[in-house]
């Protein structure tokens, strides 16, 4: 099934399509605190550079994305909260539609904004994941992330930090 996905960079004009796939990713969980719902200015925001956001589309319908952010602030830069001085970026959000879970997209689009990261220059990537979230967590660490803590954030949501030196594998 994902051999019939097209894989590019989401545009602005994508904003729409990925509003929708969030609200559809958020009511489909049980736990809605496993995702903190993001606005529609961030979301658009990380559609233009320096970010990069990269969605796998089935035939016009986007299915899943995954977000490189460039920290602008320091409350968006977490590396910065777990003392890492090397020059980082965030992954920020990762969303498969349900109906596409299971069929490694998650792994796929993480990987492929890893290779976009090294482009980049950076050398570490940092993320964060709800404790309760064991998916994303399973696929964070089958990715070769590490847990380095787990903090308050979003309005005092618990969240799990994760990072990643893109060592010379990714270069």
């Amino acid at each position: 099934m994902t051999d019939n996905l097209l894989i590019r960079k989401c545009k602005p004009s994508d904003l729409e399509a990925l509003l929708h796939l969030q609200e559809t990713v958020y009511e489909a969980l049980p736990d809605k605190s496993q995702l903190r719902l993001n606005t529609g200015e961030m979301l658009a925001s990380c559609l233009r550079d320096p970010h990069t956001c990269l969605g796998a589309f089935n035939e016009k319908e986007l299915v899943a994305i995954a977000i490189l952010y460039v920290p602008t602030s320091e409350s968006e830069d977490i590396a910065h909260r777990i003392s890492i001085t090397q020059r980082a970026a965030n992954l920020k959000l990762v969303l498969v539609d349900p109906r596409f879970r299971g069929l490694g997209l998650q792994q796929r689009l993480m990987n492929m904004l890893e290779q976009e990261a090294v482009g980049q220059h950076f050398e570490v990537l940092c993320c964060t994941c709800s404790p309760d979230n064991e998916f994303s967590i399973r696929n964070v660490l089958s990715c070769g992330y590490r847990f380095a803590a787990t903090q308050e954030k979003y309005g005092g949501l618990k969240r799990n930090i994760y990072y990643k030196h893109l060592d010379k594998c990714h270069r």
